[in-house]
């Protein structure tokens, strides 16, 4: 910034508004020939291209085309080295505010005490060991201390879905059926005989 905003670059960037003091923009311009621009390429910016019609010695008339070319040299070394520079800061900023936050959250969770602070989960108990006062049993008895809560989970994780899946199905057909009608499973088979029923005769006919 220091550089864009100084005398070297842009001569202190005269009629630049305070804001944009120290930015890359450029107010030192000159009008240079250019034989290959065409007016397309400055659809944004059409007062920055231009042409005047002179004659040739043998007569002829000829059109030359002049471009404003920016004047300030932003692309020097020492403009690259800085930057670089400040990227590899930032880059080191994110990564130093980052092991820093993982820090704090540890030290954090150290100091809340939550119920899983003192919590064990046992992953491969023997298969026929369902009970939870049996499991209260034996920690107290092997360890010397007080269970205050055991619970035993298995590993039935899609029969509870296809019990929740099939309770939704349950909710549908009572929507679909007569109101007052009874929906269970003893009358659910009773229901599909005679709608099985019905299509055999409708397929009769």
């Amino acid at each position: 910034m220091l550089y864009f905003a100084g005398e070297e670059y842009s001569a202190s960037q005269p009629g630049v508004d305070f804001l944009l003091k120290g930015s890359a923009i450029c107010t030192e311009q000159v009008w240079v020939p250019c034989p290959t621009c065409l007016v397309d390429d400055f659809d944004r910016a059409k007062e920055r291209i231009a042409g005047t019609t002179t004659v040739t010695p043998d007569g002829q008339l000829q059109t030359l085309v002049f471009a404003l070319k920016n004047a300030c040299d932003g692309a020097t070394m020492q403009v690259g080295i800085f930057n670089m520079a400040s990227l590899g800061f930032v880059l080191l900023a994110v990564a130093a505010l980052s092991l820093y936050q993982r820090r704090m959250e540890i030290k954090f969770d150290i100091q809340a005490q939550t119920a899983q602070d003192y919590s064990i989960e046992v992953f491969n108990p023997p298969a026929d060991a369902t009970e939870p006062e049996e499991w209260k049993e034996f920690f107290e008895t092997r360890f010397g201390g007080h269970v205050t809560c055991c619970t035993v989970t298995k590993n039935n994780d899609l029969l509870v879905r296809a019990l929740a899946e099939r309770r939704e199905i349950l909710a549908i057909i009572e929507e679909k059926v007569k109101e007052g009608s009874l929906v269970n499973t003893l009358s659910l088979s009773e229901l599909a005989a005679r709608i099985e029923n019905r299509r055999h005769c409708f397929g009769n006919i």
